[in-house]
């Protein structure tokens, strides 16, 4: 908001400089009109008064161009230009042929027309015949005696403004004209930032926090003006958003469920595939306890060794029939993570133990290419195998059934130097189909025939390399066919990646 105050209080300040000088601009002339007004009218008064002083002063009974006349004419004529600083004194008689001049006044052509017309109209002039240049203010009076007589004209000249009137006048009224604009911008400045500037600072404070995911927050919208209908919608907004962001958790929270669900059905699914090879697989070996018991049981023929040699093989099958269901119980037991420090060979060999009863893997060739060190950090069997099982069956799927599959498992180092673990699966089957590249993850995508698979293994395989804190990713194989492999973090347990880096997809 700083920004934004500052930028206002320029604008302001220009704003205030403009105000001022439309004002000054409009305003002085007037003010020097005024002076220059002034300046006449009181020249036009001091013509006046000496006008009837001199006609005071005259003795009628002489005539104008007696000496005592024109001394007394003269006598008031130098007293006035004093007192009223003229700087030309002018008496001219009716009859033109008496003219008194004060030293150093001197007539224009302009003046001597001013004389004429008093002289020519006499006592019918109501008003003195003043003007002024801007320099100087000329006045021209009759002068009259006591029964209304014209006995001349008398012409006054003084200084525009020979006390700096104008200018004093016009020096405050242009500081005057400053101060009420500072004060108006002041006044106007504190009522922006009190219905502006602030409500939009708390706006701006307000989606701070909700940016950073406080939804309790609200603003005051108690102002009835655009900025509380601002606010008003702000706040509506926040609810929303509050509203949305309880909808979304809830979905989220069905959708994690249904994620779950989807889990444990493809897990029974497997499993019941597995089941059904499971039971063949069992029948061999306890077919064949039963046929050593009933030896057993007719054993009168049969000799210390050969009861301990039938014995050792009994039991030999029993193990074999407790290892295939261990295994399966393994794997059907999932639930939550749980992490333990071995081998990534353990749930390979235990997910090849799986494979090898299971009837869609029977002509398939499983080849494992592990490293010459064993890679051993903490990983959740159960889930890994989960996934194994998954890539595996749709390696086999691929090929229809025949031909090799790989799995190979290494460690390596990223860019910024942390242990991964990749187990990739490939097989030579056709590779990644073109109408499903890119969407092969997503739930419900095969290229298997209606009712030969659900489409849901690598979005779940997916889903497990995520929760693991790992990422699955897809692509081709080179020679030909396709890769799966998925990606587990060694050390530590770094951030999910979302999605699948799928560099070409199923």
């Amino acid at each position: 908001m700083r920004g934004l105050r500052a930028k206002l209080l320029l604008a302001a300040a220009l704003l205030m400089l403009v105000l001022v000088g439309l004002v000054a601009g409009v305003t002085l002339p007037l003010v020097r009109r005024s002076a220059e007004q002034q300046a006449v009218a009181e020249t036009a008064r001091v013509a006046a008064t000496m006008a009837r002083l001199v006609a005071d002063r005259l003795d009628l009974r002489l005539d104008l161009r007696h000496p005592q006349n024109q001394a007394a004419a003269m006598a008031v004529m130098e007293v006035a230009s004093l007192e009223w600083r003229a700087t030309a004194v002018v008496f001219a008689s009716v009859d033109g042929r008496t003219e008194l001049t004060l030293p150093g006044g001197s007539l224009s052509k302009g003046d001597q027309v001013r004389l004429l017309r008093i002289r020519q109209t006499g006592a019918r002039v109501a008003e003195p015949d003043s003007a002024t240049d801007g320099r100087e203010v000329v006045a021209c009076v009759p002068v009259l005696a006591g029964d209304r007589t014209l006995l001349g004209a008398l012409l006054v000249r003084r200084p525009a403004d020979e006390s700096g009137a104008a200018a004093i006048t016009a020096a405050v009224a242009l500081l005057y004209i400053v101060i009420e604009t500072l004060l108006v911008g002041l006044v106007g400045y504190l009522l922006l930032t009190r219905s502006v500037l602030r409500p939009i600072s708390a706006l701006s404070e307000a989606a701070g926090r909700v940016a950073a995911g406080d939804l309790a927050v609200q603003v005051d919208a108690s102002q009835r003006d655009e900025m509380g209908a601002l606010g008003k919608d702000f706040n509506l907004m926040v609810a929303r958003i509050r509203s949305d962001q309880r909808a979304l958790d809830e979905r989220l929270r069905q959708l994690q469920l249904a994620s779950e669900e989807l889990v444990r059905s493809e897990r029974l699914s497997t499993l019941g595939q597995l089941s059904a090879g499971v039971a063949h697989e069992i029948g061999n070996p306890l077919a064949a306890v039963v046929g050593l018991v009933e030896l057993l049981r007719d054993s009168d023929g049969l000799s210390a060794a050969e009861r301990a040699d039938v014995g050792q093989r009994v039991e030999r099958e029993l193990d074999r029939i407790h290892a295939i269901i261990q295994t399966l119980l393994d794997y059907a037991r999932g639930g939550e993570v749980r992490r333990v420090e071995q081998d990534v060979a353990v749930p390979v060999a235990a997910a090849v133990s799986l494979l090898s009863h299971h009837p869609r893997v029977r002509q398939v060739r499983l080849r494992l290419m592990a490293p010459a060190e064993p890679v051993c950090f903490a990983l959740d069997e159960s889930r890994l195998v989960q996934v194994l099982l998954n890539l595996v069956l749709n390696a086999s799927d691929a090929m229809q059934g025949e031909g090799e599959v790989e799995v190979a498992w290494q460690e390596s180092r990223s860019a910024t130097g942390e242990r991964w673990c990749s187990i990739a699966v490939s097989d030579r089957g056709p590779g990644w189909a073109e109408e499903v590249r890119g969407r092969a993850t997503h739930p419900f995508v095969t290229t298997k025939a209606a009712g030969a698979g659900t489409g849901l293994g690598l979005s779940i395989c997916e889903r497990i390399a995520t929760e693991l804190g790992g990422r699955l990713t897809l692509g081709d194989r080179a020679g030909g066919g396709a890769e799966a492999a998925i990606w587990l973090p060694m050390e530590g347990q770094p951030s999910p990646v979302s999605g699948s880096s799928v560099a070409s997809a199923k």
